[in-house]
């Protein structure tokens, strides 16, 4: 399984809040929409995030109360938007709906077909991944990486496990200064690294 780390409080918005679409500033690998992947929180707080969510009605938890450094659940990426052709894609259309022959992106879709009503004040590119089928579980310690990174086998299984608990069975929410209650055998894993090219000619 894969995971993509997010900032707080960006990752509770997108596992808890109204957000559904993470920006970010490449395309999703084609070969992980339609996938399932993990939300990760990374050790980082966004102040500009915060304060955006707030603009937009959202009201964002205690910072202390949010994890960090650990996977919070799991999301299915359904498509990936580049906010370019969105925007050029519909601009001639009021009505929202793209006709056939107008041709591609889009062509004979509508614009709430590619990007629910509620998503584009979420929406700020260049590119963006929808998401759908989310499933919070309780935080799961992990280091972060950058982009999409793999996940060992033992936390998957693990993750699997806590998804598929019921809701009203499920821990209670953990403090990120508390212990969390279950890490891998032998503690914190690390993505593994690549091999270093220091010394080659």
């Amino acid at each position: 399984m894969r995971a993509l780390s997010l900032t707080q409080p960006w990752a509770w918005s997108m596992m808890h809040g109204p957000k559904f679409i993470e920006n970010r500033t490449w395309p999703c690998p084609e070969n992980i929409v339609g996938q399932t992947v993990a939300w990760h929180a990374s050790a980082k707080w966004d102040p500009n995030g915060e304060r955006f969510l707030l603009e937009h009605d959202v009201l964002v938890p205690p910072r202390h109360t949010l994890p960090k450094s650990a996977i919070i659940g799991t999301v299915k990426i359904e498509r990936c938007i580049k906010l370019a052709d969105f925007e050029t894609a519909f601009e001639n259309y009021p009505d929202g709906v793209r006709p056939v022959e107008a041709g591609p992106p889009y062509g004979g879709r509508s614009r709430d077909d590619i990007l629910p009503a509620d998503q584009i004040p979420f929406f700020f590119g260049p590119f963006g991944f929808l998401t759908s089928s989310r499933r919070p579980i309780t935080p799961i310690l992990y280091p972060g990486s950058l982009g999409f990174f793999t996940l060992t086998d033992d936390v998957v299984r693990e993750i699997e496990r806590r998804v598929d608990m019921p809701a009203d069975t499920l821990p209670s929410p953990i403090l990120p200064q508390q212990t969390m209650p279950w890490e891998p055998p032998g503690g914190l894993h690390r993505p593994p690294r690549k091999p270093s090219r220091r010394g080659r000619r």
